[in-house]
Order: C-alpha cells, then structure tokens, then sequence
C-alpha cells in the first residue's frame, strides 16, 4: 500500500522525481521515480529497507552537508529510523538504524533545527509509547540518543510538523493525537528540548491522521491545515502572533473517503496557496485551491475525462446557442477571489445571521405599568369568567339531580299503583267466581223465652227430621266447594244444651244471652264471620260441623222426649 510519497530532485539533474514508500507488504521497499524532462518517469528503482519493516514516512533531505539529498526513513514495524546516505556511486547508500524505543511503532517523521548548531536535527511521532522524540544531529549523517516528550496517555501520535508558530526564531512542533482527537502544540526552547503549550480539539471521533502548515491567508501567521480520517473533513485553524489558534474552519469531504494525507501549494499559479488532500476511502486524490476551499473539494481529472467533459459542454451549448453567440462553449466563470477573501466572505455572512439572531432576540423589552395592570386585569376576567361557568354548571348540575329525583319518584308511585291496581283486580276476581253470603237474608230470630217455643222449629218427629237433616248433607256433596252454601240461622238455642256456653268448632257462644239486643248482635257477628271472603274455605267447613252438631242436637233432643 502507498503510504507516503515526497517529491524533490534526488539524483541532481535539475529534474524533480518521486520517492515512495511501500506500507504493510512486507517487502519494505522504497521506489525513486526518476523524473525526464518531458514531464514522464522512468521505471520505479526499489531500495529496500529490510523484511517487515513497513516504512510508514519518508523524508529527504541532506544530512551530512554533501550537497546530495538523502533519506530519512521511519520503519514503523521495526521501532527505528532508517537513514539512507547518497554516495558518489550509488543513488542511495546502505541504512543507518537508530532506534526510537522497544514497542514505540515511529509513523511519522520530520527534520529541521531544533538547537541553533545548524545541523538537521529529526523528531519522530511513536504512536504507541505515546510520546515524541528528538534526535539531535551532528552534521555527518549521525545522531545523538533519542529524548522523548510525552503526548498523554493513550494518545497515539500519528502525524508530526514543524513550524515557528510564536515569532521566537525557534521552530515549534504540532501533533495530532489520533485516539484523543485532538492536536498539541510544543513550544521550542531553542536548546533541543520543548514544553507542551495547548491543545485543540479536532471533534469527537474524528482521529486525525496528517497535518500541513503555512500562511493561508497572507497575514504573516501560520496556520494549519488538519485531515480527519474518521469524520471525513478537512480543518483550518488560523493562527495568531503569539502561537495560538482561534478561529477554525472545517470543509467536509466525500462520504468514506478517509483523508489520510495533506500537501499546501499553488497549483493554479494565482499567488494563492492550494490544498491537496489524498483520500484513501475513494482511492482518488483530491484537491482544492483558494477559489474552491468554501465548497466541495475538486478532484483530478484525466485527460480523457477532461475531453469528455468538454464535449458535454459543447453539446449542451449547441442546443441554446444563437447565431450571435461564438461557436466555442465558454468556459466555466473562474473566481478570481483569494482563499482569505472568501473565508472572510463566508465568515461575515455567518457572522451577520449570528448577530442578527441576537438582534431578534435582545429586542424582547419588558412590560410597562399599564401593559402590566393591562394584563392583570384580564387575568382577573378570565377567572371570573371561569368561576361563572363552574357556578352555572353546579346550578345544572342541581336542578338535574333534583329532576332526577322526582322522575324516580314518580315512577314509584306508578309502580306502586300498579300493584294496587292489580292487587284489587284480583281480590274483584276472586269475588266474582265466588258467592259471597249475602247479609240482606239476615233474619233475625225472635226472642222466646220458653223452652218449647225455642225448639219447636227444630224438634220435630224423627222421621221428618231425619229427612230435613240429611237433605243439606246430600246437597253439599252434590256442589262444588267454592260455592257459598246458604244457611238459615236456626231458632235460639238454649244454653245448656251447648256444654260451657260454647259450639264445638265455632268459638264461644256469647251471643245467646237472653236479650234481644245481644242476640241480634251475635247473629250479626256471626253472620259477618261467613260473608267474609278471605275465610270462605274455612267457613264453609265450620258451618258443616254446625250442621253436623244441630243434627246431633236434635236426634238427642227427639229420643229424651219420647
């Protein structure tokens, strides 16, 4: 996998050549494409830079003051630097190790002065002991021990670049953190060694993976230009006189590209620095200048596919072109406007809708007096106003309630007709189906006081007597039970043929006394007792027994008097 790729003019013939890196194969080579002046490359010359140790960073430059550009190499899987001299009669010479720690995994590399001895000097970002090393140089291709500055804990420094971000003649490092998403800046002593000044923050998840700096926007600062490999963005950080960073742009790129590298130049000669940005997601390289930086970053384009744009182009011009316009289909409009000019474009825009945002809301004023006495005033109606409406509904509430009462009473009422209604029906029906004795044949028996007189309508002789007496018998078994048997009350009875004054079966017989009156009433009562409907059953059983004992009277009355 290409992992880093550097250009310069290596072999000193005036050409510029390539130099790239062969990441994660194993083989661990190197490939120089020597450049020709027509613009093409001869076939890639590999150097090899050991089994397995996956050069992750190249740098070139010359060492050892000989006016030949050399290697500097990080081998990320081997935990050191590779230096590779050019001599007079190869390219490049054999590799000098140095090692930059047990487990340290070097990933990227960069050199300059770090202790005003002007000699090269190299830093090193070791991802996984977390920290940054220095390597002082002596001028003759060799180094002085490495001493680290530590990055934080589980940092993993992936990416590492140099510049005097303060104005004090002393050159700086940046950083970026991979697993902390962020980048931290070191500040130079000018001795070889650093303090740790500030860290920003490059969003939550967005490990980023390059970093490139330079003066964007012509305001003699540095800036820096940051790649974020897991949210696919670019960063802009504009710096300040005294190395800080305020403001931050950031310009999104295609879903899944995951930027892994970054170059600043100017690639459409308008004395405006570019931005190249390599994408490993899509595979494509990308670009964008100072006229495009706002917007969607521009890809490179073949020259076929250059040409097939043009006649699309055409085409499309053909079909609205008028016999004035020329033949040829003008170009697309070219923004001449710097990067500055339209970051600061962008900027006040979003600054204006800000302020205007605040402007809306700031205009909020507060409630006068009478606005205020306004307001309570209408509070007080609208209670009022629901106060009213509970009351009214309470008041229906009432007068349902008390509707509802006379309905249910009412209605008992009728339910309580009804059954006297039917209950009298059917006392009128028991009467009609059966014969009441009527008390008009009351007949009231005369008062005598002799023996004879009171049993000569009941002593007769035996046989007439029987007969008289079985007649009834016979009668009451030929007719039905409910009919009403018609009794003619017999002639005073005398009291001591009724043992203790009583009929067996009728009650005591306090109405046969000597007097009219008693008597009369007695016969009344007793004649009362049988025409009363609720008793008709029983008395016709009672006046049965009557019978049977005025029988039995009177047969013994019959054989004493003979």
């Amino acid at each position: 996998m290409l992992m880093s790729i550097v250009v310069g003019d290596i072999n000193n013939d005036g050409i510029l050549d390539i130099a790239i890196s062969d990441f994660g194969s194993g083989k661990g080579n190197i490939g120089v494409l020597y450049g020709l002046d027509n613009g093409t490359f001869l076939v890639s010359k590999i150097y090899s830079t050991g089994i397995n140790t996956d050069p992750s960073s190249i740098v070139i430059c010359d060492i050892d003051n000989d006016g030949r550009l050399d290697f500097i190499v990080s081998n990320s899987n081997k935990n050191n630097i590779g230096i590779m001299l050019r001599d007079k009669s190869e390219p490049l010479g054999k590799q000098t190790m140095f090692s930059t720690g047990n487990d340290s995994t070097p990933y990227s590399v960069v050199v300059s002065h770090f202790n005003d001895d002007d000699h090269l000097d190299i830093a090193v970002a070791n991802s996984k002991t977390n920290n940054i090393g220095i390597f002082l140089g002596y001028g003759n291709g060799s180094f002085a021990k490495q001493e680290t500055f530590s990055t934080d804990l589980y940092s993993s420094p992936t990416f590492i670049a140099v510049e005097d971000f303060n104005n004090d003649k002393q050159m700086d490092i940046v950083v970026a953190k991979s697993n902390t998403s962020n980048i931290c800046i070191f500040f130079g002593n000018g001795n070889g060694s650093f303090i740790i000044s500030q860290s920003y923050s490059t969003g939550l998840g967005s490990k980023p993976s390059a970093i490139a700096v330079a003066d964007l926007n012509k305001d003699n600062k540095t800036d820096i230009v940051v790649t974020d490999s897991g949210i696919n963005n670019v960063l802009v950080f504009f710096g300040s006189d005294n190395g800080t960073f305020k403001e931050l742009h950031p310009y999104s790129l295609d879903y899944g590209s995951h930027p892994i590298s970054v170059a600043i130049g100017d690639f459409n000669n308008d004395t405006w620095l570019d931005i190249v940005v390599a994408d490993y997601g899509t595979k494509l390289s990308t670009m964008t200048d100072q006229s495009s930086l706002s917007a969607n970053l521009k890809q490179f384009l073949t020259e076929e596919q250059i040409e097939i744009e043009r006649q699309r182009r055409q085409a499309d011009w053909e079909r609205v072109r008028s016999a004035t316009d020329p033949i040829e289909a003008p170009g697309e409009v070219f923004d001449s406007r710097s990067l500055y000019e339209k970051l600061k474009v962008q900027h006040d825009t979003k600054k204006k809708e800000y302020e205007d945002m605040w402007a809306a809301k700031n205009s909020i004023r507060g409630l006068d007096e009478d606005e205020t006495d306004f307001l309570t005033r209408l509070d007080h109606a609208k209670i009022e106003k629901q106060r009213e409406l509970k009351r009214m509904e309470q008041e229906e509430i009432e007068e349902l309630k008390i509707s509802f009462y006379f309905f249910l009473t009412k209605k008992k009422l009728f339910f309580l007709n009804s059954i006297k209604y039917k209950a009298q029906k059917e006392l009128e029906t028991i009467s009609t189906n059966t014969r009441p004795i009527s008390t008009k044949q009351h007949i009231t028996p005369p008062v005598v006081n002799k023996q004879k007189q009171l049993l000569s309508g009941i002593v007769k002789r035996k046989s007439s007597t029987n007969e008289s007496l079985k007649r009834p018998l016979e009668d009451d078994n030929e007719e039905d039970d409910q009919q009403q048997i018609k009794l003619e009350p017999p002639a005073r009875l005398p009291r001591l043929l009724i043992p203790g004054g009583r009929l067996p079966g009728i009650g005591p017989a306090e109405g046969f006394t000597d007097s009219s009156d008693s008597s009369e009433s007695s016969d009344e009562d007793g004649l009362s007792r049988y025409s009363n409907n609720a008793g008709i059953q029983s008395s016709i059983a009672q006046r049965k027994k009557l019978v049977k004992q005025l029988q039995d009277i009177a047969a013994a009355s019959t054989g004493g008097g003979e």
